[in-house]
């Protein structure tokens, strides 16, 4: 797990104990060593380490490593970015993407730029259901997983330009 993923995941809640043990165990992979990295990535040994153990060693860690965590809502674009990146790539299926994608929307003060994921999410669920659906014009069954990673390259666009907030 790379640390752009994990302050990702933290910021929008999905961070789980296992995601900073992971992360500690690829610092370690990369022969970045400390004591709170070791101890980090062995609670990741134990069948359910306590999160908040876990949580105040991965804040260890990241002092130890002279490491600053961003803002939230950086946090959350970089982690979306790297999403949308991955569904571009097509190491990340559409719907799983989507899926994590459409959460953002609560966490960014209604940036209009994440009710993209929002709209698009909620336009397929109408689709499959065989309903009226409104935001996504070109959306059909046979190409939602393509338009899911159209918008992907879109959003990625989007995010390079200086938009006006609202």
């Amino acid at each position: 797990m790379d640390f752009t993923t994990l302050l990702g995941k933290r910021a929008v809640g999905h961070a789980q104990a296992k995601d900073y043990c992971d992360w500690a165990e690829d610092l370690l992979l990369q022969s970045i060593e400390s004591e709170s990295i070791a101890i980090l990535a062995s609670l990741g040994m134990e069948r359910s380490p306590d999160i908040y153990e876990v949580r105040a060693y991965f804040e260890k860690c990241v002092a130890e490593l002279g490491w600053t965590i961003p803002e939230e809502k950086l946090a959350i674009l970089a982690y979306a970015k790297s999403l949308c990146t991955q569904l571009c790539d097509g190491t990340l299926k559409p719907r799983i993407g989507l899926g994590h994608l459409q959460c953002f929307w609560d966490f960014v003060d209604d940036n209009p730029l994440y009710g993209i994921w929002y709209d698009l999410d909620e336009d397929i669920c109408w689709l499959e259901q065989g309903e009226q659906y409104f935001w996504n014009a070109c959306l059909a069954q046979e190409n939602s997983d393509g338009f899911i990673i159209k918008v992907a390259k879109q959003f990625l666009e989007l995010c390079e330009l200086d938009l006006p907030d609202n």
